[in-house]
């Protein structure tokens, strides 16, 4: 095995015959493990004292790390020892306490609840033995990196063992708790915009520290996420340049949300121009909304099902559950499929997502990335992206090149891609009126100019040309969009204000 890790970024075999905890795929190379808490003095963590005077504190994020290790190195692991990880001195007492209760849970909730009261079940699944070999030498070589979101409010270990599958094939995987702000709200909430902004900082903490690691290949980045972490995985990438692709696990971004839930596109940070390949993995059932992922027309999107499986055999949990007796497995899911077919086909999209990984860090095409086993047995939908110019780079073109070179880029654009909303209104106007507050008003002025080309049969864009060449002295150019805006919407009253004032 020792010429393996002289490959420098070389990806290491996933061998379909090799297995480690509960049953799980390996790769060839032994993985590696270690836990990491960073103190990020930027931010607080509101304890409360017993008083019940609250007190800020600075935040600390644990951080898990698998990595490719040299054979032979670190001490051997159990399950419990991915719970049992001490804070170092300085951890507040109750931040720690709030990810280990969320960690191991109860009988009905979290990692505990998957053994529902059964002591003895549970301590044996604590005492199996891993396959990562704790505080091991990393393998020689740099690797890529790979950034994983567990679902809402999961715990944290439901990561361990793809962690592992991923580390033996070569990526240095990191993953964080989902912990919130303070001991009162110490789980995320789907309503509330500090909850995303918490979990993506820790995220991002967890990205810094990896691409601190001498063997972490900073060129090659990608983000994963199960559930609800396939959202946090997705917002990542809009968050930095470094993020190079994204691999969803039954991701709730195509699933149909609920009325309380967070709009993310009234995110600051929302980027629909992202320009990044997505990988989708789902199962068959579910209310599906592709409402969300369908408006990223500039990514490649590769959509596979998975059908038999369920939300949770995306995840650790389904090789935990099963050799474990009837009594403890979930009635709703035994007639759906049994244990070994959820714990088979967790194997096949462990082996998905790194082919997709693959795929997407060497920059080849998605659509060609299909791990080989049970190719029968999925459905496979894929979107090209449109490859045109965003409304940010049509104002560059613009600027650099003349409105007329914007106009006709912008109608070459919706030709390569017809009837795809290439170019939003909204977001034109804002660049129009962003320049003209930037002191910019022959770019803001050809901007509005560029609007109303863009949006011909939208009185709302034909208004706002309007009122900007209006307010230039552009009188006959303003004319006439106030009379386009009146034509196609004849009871505004300010297109009929603006014409007759200009009349007057």
């Amino acid at each position: 095995m020792g010429p393996i890790f002289l490959l420098i970024g070389a990806a290491l075999s996933a061998e379909p015959g090799n297995t480690g905890a509960f049953g799980a795929p390996v790769g060839s190379a032994p993985p590696g493990y270690r836990v990491e808490w960073i103190c990020d003095i930027t931010r607080k963590w509101t304890g409360s004292e017993a008083s019940g005077s609250l007190t800020p504190r600075a935040r600390w994020v644990r951080i898990h790390v698998w990595y490719p290790a040299t054979p032979g190195t670190g001490a051997t692991m159990t399950l419990r020892d991915y719970f049992d990880s001490p804070a170092p001195p300085g951890v507040p007492a109750d931040l720690a306490a709030a990810i280990r209760s969320n960690d191991l849970g109860t009988p009905s909730y979290s990692f505990r609840g998957i053994y529902r009261g059964d002591e003895a079940a549970f301590s044996r699944a604590l005492e199996t033995r891993m396959a990562a070999r704790n505080g091991a030498e990393p393998a020689r070589g740099t690797f890529p990196v790979v950034v994983y979101a567990t679902g809402q409010n999961d715990f944290t270990q439901d990561a361990v063992l793809l962690g592992e599958f991923l580390a033996s094939c070569g990526y240095v995987v990191v993953t964080v708790p989902h912990l919130g702000t303070g001991p009162r709200r110490a789980l995320l909430f789907v309503h509330d915009p500090l909850s995303y902004e918490t979990q993506l900082r820790d995220l991002e903490v967890a990205l810094q520290t990896a691409l601190q690691l001498p063997f972490a290949d900073g060129a090659r980045v990608a983000a994963v996420g199960h559930s609800y972490g396939g959202i946090y995985a997705l917002l990542l990438a809009m968050r930095g340049p470094l993020v190079r692709g994204v691999v969803g696990l039954d991701p709730t971004y195509v699933a149909r949300r609920a009325p309380y839930e967070l709009d993310l596109r009234k995110l600051p940070y929302f980027d629909p121009d992202l320009r990044l390949p997505i990988v989708t993995l789902r199962r068959g059932s579910g209310d599906v909304d592709r409402t969300l992922i369908d408006g990223f027309h500039r990514s490649d999107r590769l959509e596979i099902v998975f059908p038999g499986l369920l939300h949770g055999d995306f995840t650790t949990v389904a090789f935990l559950r099963r050799d474990l007796p009837d009594a403890l497995q979930i009635r709703e899911e035994l007639e759906v499929r049994s244990p070994e077919r959820a714990a088979a086909g967790a194997s096949s999209v462990f082996r998905q997502v790194e082919a997709s990984l693959a795929r997407i860090l060497s920059d080849q095409p998605i659509e060609g990335g299909l791990a080989p086993e049970d190719a029968t047995k999925r459905s496979v939908r894929f979107t090209a992206a449109c490859r045109v110019p965003t409304s940010e780079e049509l104002y560059w073109i613009l600027v650099r090149k003349g409105l007329d070179a914007a106009r006709a880029t912008a109608a070459s654009a919706r030709s390569t891609c017809p009837g795809v909303p290439v170019f939003e209104e909204a977001r034109c106007l804002t660049i129009a009126r962003e320049l003209g507050y930037a002191g910019k008003e022959s770019e803001s002025l050809d901007m509005f100019r560029l609007v109303a080309t863009l949006f011909p049969e939208s009185s709302s864009a034909q208004l706002a040309a309007a009122e900007a060449l209006s307010e230039a002295g552009k009188s006959d150019e303003a004319r006439k969009r106030f009379e386009d805006a009146l034509r196609l919407d004849p009871g505004n009253r300010k297109a009929a204000e603006g014409l007759n004032k200009l009349r007057g």
